[in-house]
């Protein structure tokens, strides 16, 4: 699993690549875009920090299940 910086910068790669109306749209609320590339990966810390937690089975379904 990439680390958190993996994900902040593979975002900004694909943010200079979308077109100029998306970039515009996403740089209105860049902290949200890099929240979200993190995917669901934050699903997983839930459980370091607080102990049991169902959120790493839901981590665990959204990277093994295929999206179409």
């Amino acid at each position: 699993m990439p680390a958190l910086v993996t994900h902040y910068l593979f975002g900004d790669q694909v943010l200079s690549e979308l077109p100029e109306e998306i970039g515009r749209i996403i740089e209105q609320h860049r902290p949200m875009f890099h929240y979200a590339v993190q995917g669901p990966d934050l699903l997983f810390f839930r459980g370091a920090v607080s102990g049991k937690s169902f959120l790493p089975k839901v981590g665990s379904r959204m990277h093994h299940e295929k999206i179409e």
